[in-house]
């Protein structure tokens, strides 16, 4: 058994290693994106297991062993449009792959399982992240023909969700219940479609609550229009970065940006995660500029763990506090985030819960 195991292991180190810098002539821009993910799953130590296949055909668990974070997989064979990964990098690389669907790959290549491509009984509702997102219907074996009936003015023949279905698509929820009390539809489906509601209404609202006449009066100083503009934008977009140079007033844009958010009910909460340096900077400008109260996170976690479930609606706490708080706390909970100086950082390391709006600030991109 060792030397079989030595003898696969040697074969894997014989493959052709793939450059990070540059894209082999053989390969599309996309092959090699992912053959890079493949690289790095045979380097990684990973615990994986596959669920109960009856009840969840086509699932698995990736754990890290070092990291110890767990990824929920689904793989329905190559190419399929039902593979998922619950990792940031699948949700945003538009691959349709990441390092553990292709950890799952070779775990299945190495265990000889077989593949489970069969169309599942229960029909569902997901969110596809191949290529630009969209709520996409699989169709079960059960019900099929009630269900392309109900489907018909929700949905495509092919599955996509109709742009015009967006506020009424519930209603198919409701009654597809009501088909099959097995019908499921996911998170992340249901989050995107509020998600675009919610944009649309910020569209609508946009020039009634973002003129030069309402912006004039959102904060105690004057606003210059590239400053107005940068608001709107943020305003617009709900997930943004301000990017101007040192010195052209990225922090007023942001703080601009969350009370406009605020005195409309968008949100209640603020979060500003910056360097040490610049905590009570931004607790002074915070407090300059509008009538709110900012108060900062610091101390030892019993005291912060307080600090943040405190009233005030602006909270400032440091990137070192906030990577120890999360790995006490595993997640916190805010409508509204600010990142600053954020070049220096990852935030994808940052679990934050209810998370609607986010401003990132950084310069020299």
């Amino acid at each position: 058994m060792a030397k079989k195991n030595k003898t696969a292991k040697s074969a894997k180190e014989s493959i052709n290693k793939v450059s990070y810098h540059y894209r082999p002539d053989n390969m599309t821009l996309q092959e090699w994106q992912i053959a890079l993910r493949r690289q790095a799953a045979m380097k990684e130590k990973f615990a994986i297991s596959e669920h109960n296949r009856k009840e969840y055909p086509g699932y698995y668990n990736v754990v890290n062993s070092v990291t110890r974070n767990e990824y929920r997989v689904v793989y329905r064979g190559q190419d399929s449009p039902w593979n998922y990964c619950s990792c940031m990098d699948f949700k945003t690389s538009q691959l349709g792959s990441c390092k553990h669907l292709e950890a799952v790959k070779l775990w299945i290549e190495d265990n000889h399982r077989k593949v489970c491509r069969d169309i599942p009984p229960y029909t569902s509702v997901y969110l596809s992240y191949q290529g630009e997102r969209k709520v996409c219907l699989r169709i079960g074996t059960d019900n099929q023909e009630e269900f392309r009936r109900l489907a018909a003015p929700y949905f495509t023949p092919d599955g996509v969700m109709r742009p015009e279905a967006l506020d009424s698509v519930t209603e198919f929820f409701r009654d597809a219940v009501r088909l099959n009390n097995t019908f499921r539809w996911y998170p992340d489906a249901l989050g995107f479609i509020l998600e675009q509601r919610d944009q649309r209404r910020r569209v609508q609202l946009l020039p009634e609550y973002a003129s030069d006449t309402a912006l004039d009066k959102l904060l105690k100083t004057k606003l210059y229009p590239y400053q107005k503009e940068g608001i709107r934008f943020a305003f617009r977009a709900g997930k943004s970065v301000i990017a101007d140079e040192m010195g052209l007033g990225k922090t007023i844009q942001a703080i601009g940006t969350a009370e406009l958010m605020k005195a409309h009910h968008f949100i209640s909460s603020v979060l500003i995660v910056c360097p040490t340096s610049l905590k009570y900077q931004w607790k002074k400008e915070i407090e300059r500029f509008t009538d709110s109260k900012a108060i900062v996170v610091e101390g030892n976690h019993l005291v912060r763990k307080k600090l943040y479930e405190a009233e005030e609606t602006y909270k400032i706490v440091s990137y070192n506090s906030i990577c120890n708080d999360i790995k006490i706390l595993k997640s916190l909970h805010t409508d509204f985030l600010i990142m600053d100086e954020v070049h220096y950082q990852n935030f994808y390391e940052f679990p934050i819960k209810s998370l609607n709006y986010l401003v990132i600030i950084c310069f020299d991109l």
